[in-house]
């Protein structure tokens, strides 16, 4: 349905400044319908604009040729869509708002490279195709990343071109790409190039090997497991989904990343390291409620047991701009619906939402005892003051194009 609204609001485009063209005055309208005539009988519609581009932009005529490249705004033939936009492909964008020391406010803590193109080689196996595996992040950041927040998308950038495995694994890169061609219509996103209900299976196979190999595991290790459940229920697949998310939650347990290091602990951190597991946690917190709410059971990670403080909200990361990558048109400048992104608003409103439907699964599936209205009340008076409390950016009232996240979270 999303490839049928594009194409059908590409073929609107075409065919107005279509009858644009033949309303000019001057030869060219004769031109057209001369071309037009060459045409086999009942031609495929998207084939009319390719034929007429050809025999007549690209014409010896300059005169008639510059402004219908202006109108039309292409010389190439219609094709059908893609989510990823070729246009991105072609300039050869790389990832320049990413892994540069602006986009970390805690410079001090760690120095950040001045590189910022992706080696596909460095992490997965199943590519070497730079820009492919940059077009794949692109979209995961974009569409999937900030509903389940599970990494800092800075230190994730920063491990990458850094090659710093606390930061990125090639477990967390290949759970992160398999996610990413889900949203991409690219014949290599799949492993079958004609199956799309392959999409990522290769990239996720790979991750699949690297877990079950696991020596020693580490934070990438709980943020990949954690997308590794969330892309099986993509894919519908509930039973393997709550395997990972059980694997996640014992390695949390393991590492113990919901509380904080004893006093006087020989354990040194630095900020960045204490900002990204407070992020982790908070987003796996988030995670395993959803979980448990949808599959009628009470949650592994019991708030009564968290004494980790919430990720900070700093100005620096929440202003960094979201745009709708790889939808028609964009070619990675500015947007309608570029704006800022607000995601670690969003993640802390989120875990303020989990912490009361972690109370109500305890209300509804800690006994057979029957539930007494009073007791709803109680809490969906407690749902209806997080809903009041939200700041304004977060109202989708306020927004004429409202973020996707913040209508997701509402």
């Amino acid at each position: 349905m999303r490839n049928r609204i594009v194409e059908l609001e590409k073929i609107e485009h075409d065919y107005k400044a279509f009858i644009d063209l033949l309303r000019r005055p001057g030869d060219g309208p004769y031109q057209v319908a001369n071309s037009l005539r060459n045409l086999p009988d009942a031609p495929e519609p998207l084939l009319v604009l390719d034929h007429v581009v050809r025999e007549v932009i690209l014409q010896e005529d300059t005169r008639l040729s510059q402004p219908l490249l202006n109108e039309l705004g292409q010389t190439q033939p219609a094709t059908a869509p893609t989510l990823i936009s070729p246009q991105a492909a072609s300039t050869g964008r790389r990832m320049s708002h990413y892994g540069t020391t602006s986009s970390l406010p805690w410079k001090a803590d760690e120095d950040l490279p001045t590189t910022s193109a992706p080696v596909a080689s460095d992490w997965t196996v199943v590519t070497s195709d730079n820009e492919f595996v940059t077009e794949l992040l692109d979209v995961y950041f974009t569409w999937s990343h900030p509903f389940n927040l599970l990494f800092s998308e800075e230190t994730f950038y920063h491990g990458m071109l850094s090659r710093k495995l606390k930061y990125c694994t090639p477990l967390l890169m290949n759970a992160v790409l398999a996610i990413g061609c889900a949203y991409s219509d690219r014949a290599e996103a799949r492993k079958i190039a004609d199956d799309p209900d392959t999409a990522g299976d290769h990239f996720f196979d790979e991750a699949h090997r690297l877990w079950a190999n696991e020596q020693e595991v580490s934070l990438p290790t709980v943020q990949a497991l954690g997308l590794m459940s969330v892309r099986e229920t993509m894919r519908h697949e509930n039973t393997m989904s709550k395997v990972y998310l059980r694997h996640m939650i014992e390695v949390i347990q393991k590492l113990r990343l919901n509380v904080l290091p004893p006093a006087g602990s020989s354990t040194k951190t630095t900020e960045t390291e204490r900002h990204a597991q407070r992020i982790t946690f908070w987003g796996c917190y988030c995670l395993e409620t959803s979980s448990a709410l949808s599959n009628r059971r009470l949650t592994a990670l019991s708030g009564s047991t968290i004494q980790l403080e919430k990720p900070a909200i700093l100005p620096e990361l929440e202003n960094k701009p979201w745009k709708p990558y790889g939808t028609l048109f964009y070619d990675g400048g500015e947007s309608e619906m570029a704006r800022p992104s607000h995601k670690y608003s969003i993640l802390h409103q989120s875990s303020l939402l989990a912490a009361i439907v972690e109370e109500i699964t305890i209300l509804l599936f800690s006994s057979d005892d029957r539930v007494e209205e009073g007791q709803l009340a109680v809490h969906h008076e407690k749902l209806q003051r997080w809903f009041h409390d939200l700041p304004a950016e977060l109202n989708v009232q306020n927004e004429t194009i409202p973020l996707p996240q913040v209508i997701a979270l509402q």
